[in-house]
């Protein structure tokens, strides 16, 4: 008896001493939507080749050696791999980064999903970034033959390329976010067109997702354009001291997933016939969005900075160029309609033809993480972020609805949680979260199918399905079957879920419940919450949600 009671004091011990902070015990996830991180979690173990690890395999002529693995003579096709193998997820693009040193001859590629990047044969870091073509995992091989391959390997990396909220917890439950919107050009004869902008460019940025590797991007005038050609990034007419910066990295090569384009020239071009996605009578297949023009030559630092802040837009990077030297500035955000609003305050919309806006895209600049306006300039509903030279307003002089550090989600877009058995052991947990809304129909947590689903409502009550049987709380431990649509915060718990039969982990993208409000500090646990420690949660983050 006296040891049962030692340890229940010990246990309620362990829970108050995480009082003025967020209950940590038992805490599987904790999304705080303070940051999108350009990559995912670390997918490899032991990249860093510690003595005695047992997480790699290694093929004839490879050995592990100090903080490296190590080719001696390794033939034509000899490999290493993950001891276990990483989850590798079809269609998914992924970037990969090592070093090569103690170089001395032959050469090495790398692969996720058999998907194989080129060779590498020099003393350097190589950053590569592929898309899986099925579930295969992690393999290094060498390519050389003759004599044979000798170089070490060391501080591999695999992480997902795209935006995720990172997981406050102890685990890796991270949420990639697909909320970002793009124009799609179909190649036959979709255009933006913006007539002459009168404007000068030493510098465009754009993210680009190529319809094949052979795409017209922009005409600028009659003699300088861009475009792919062959996977490369081809640039027409005479840039005098070009630069061009794919990802953050200095290279011409691009493929058919979402890249971030960024080229500079020393010498001013002036802009007189701008058009998204035509040149002379070619037109190009693919998707854009956000695109700037700048009258000063960006640095490779500041191309590093924009490709790793993509929802920061133009704002606040701490790159080498003022706000003064923004000349264009297209985010295509709208979502619908015929215009494309330059934001830069120069006045030059676009004008769509057959275009068509693709939501929730993931990787390009997220809107879920941004502060916006819905306006209706015209009949149509658009989307228009922060107007640059006003903050707090779009380019059309709405107030913005502000994030508030939250989720900002406007209708269409989501954040998906990959599988984990962290959440799919919970059969009898609590799920909590903040939540600011004035809309009535949604629903906040969905699984595989529209059978799975917690905090659903319609203008009504709280509806769970397949979920466990659940009691719903508001703003503390007080019971309460129903959400408030005052658009003030509110806190919301549920008790009692299981999440055992759910194979898919989603914030809102239920047909016809997607939801339009911001949600925040979406914490599930394992274990059911006691009043005291639902008080705590709600009390903890208070502060950070006031209305």
């Amino acid at each position: 008896m006296i040891n049962i009671i030692q340890n229940t004091i010990g246990a309620l011990a362990k829970r108050a001493s995480t009082a003025a902070s967020i209950i940590t015990q038992n805490l599987q996830l904790w999304l705080g939507f303070t940051k999108a991180d350009v990559l995912g979690a670390e997918l490899v173990v032991d990249g860093d080749f510690p003595t005695g690890t047992t997480a790699w395999t290694f093929g004839s002529g490879w050995s592990l050696g100090t903080d490296k693995a190590d080719a001696t003579d390794a033939s034509f096709g000899s490999s290493f791999t993950q001891s276990t193998a990483i989850s590798i997820v079809t269609g998914t693009e992924y970037q990969l980064s090592f070093d090569i040193s103690n170089y001395v001859k032959g050469n090495v590629r790398i692969s996720v999903g058999n998907t194989w990047s080129s060779t590498f044969s020099s003393n350097d870091r190589f950053t590569v970034v592929l898309t899986a073509f099925n579930t295969a995992s992690l393999n290094i091989q060498t390519r050389a033959g003759g004599s044979g391959t000798t170089l070490s390997i060391s501080n591999i990396t695999v992480k997902k390329a795209g935006q995720f909220a990172p997981d406050k917890s102890t685990n890796t439950n991270n949420a990639k976010l697909f909320t970002g919107k793009a124009l799609s050009f179909d190649g036959v004869n979709d255009l933006v067109d913006l007539s002459n902008p009168n404007i000068n460019l030493k510098s465009i940025c754009f993210w680009v997702n190529l319809g094949t590797t052979t795409e017209q991007i922009f005409n600028l005038t009659s003699t300088y354009n861009i475009t792919a050609a062959s996977g490369v990034i081809t640039l027409g007419g005479t840039w005098s001291n070009s630069n061009i910066y794919v990802d953050g990295i200095a290279t011409t090569s691009i493929g058919t997933t979402p890249k971030r384009v960024v080229i500079t020239t020393d010498t001013d071009i002036p802009v007189n016939d701008l058009e998204f996605a035509k040149i002379g009578s070619d037109y190009g297949a693919l998707s854009l969005s956000d695109v700037q023009i700048y009258d000063a030559e960006l640095t490779l630092a500041d191309a590093l900075i924009d490709y790793n802040n993509p929802n920061d837009l133009v704002f606040n990077k701490g790159g080498s160029v003022a706000l003064a030297n923004l000349v264009g500035y297209w985010a295509l955000s709208e979502g619908s309609g015929s215009i494309a609003y330059d934001s830069s305050g120069g006045g030059n919309n676009g004008t769509i033809t057959g275009a068509t806006f693709d939501d929730q895209q993931p990787t390009i600049p997220q809107l879920g993480m941004m502060d916006w306006a819905k306006s209706t300039p015209v009949a149509t509903e658009v989307t228009l972020i922060q107007n640059p030279n006003e903050i707090g307003k779009d380019v059309l002089g709405n107030s913005l609805r502000l994030r508030e550090g939250g989720f900002n989600l406007d209708g269409s877009g989501y954040g998906s949680i990959a599988n984990s058995t962290t959440l799919t052991d919970i059969t009898n947990g609590t799920i909590q979260f903040w939540l600011k809304t004035s809309t009535t129909k949604f629903s906040v947590l969905n699984g595989q199918s529209s059978s799975e689903f917690i905090g659903q409502t319609d203008n009504g009550v709280w509806t769970n399905g397949n979920s466990g049987t659940i009691t719903a709380y508001k703003d503390g431990s007080t019971a309460s079957t129903s959400p408030v649509y005052d658009g003030d915060w509110h806190f919301y718990t549920f008790t009692g879920v299981n999440l055992s039969t759910w194979t898919s982990f989603l914030i809102s993208n239920l047909t016809a419940f997607e939801m339009d409000c911001i949600i925040d500090d979406v914490l599930i646990y394992s274990d059911l919450l006691i009043a005291k420690e639902m008080d705590n949660n709600f009390k903890t983050t208070k502060s950070k949600h006031s209305n």
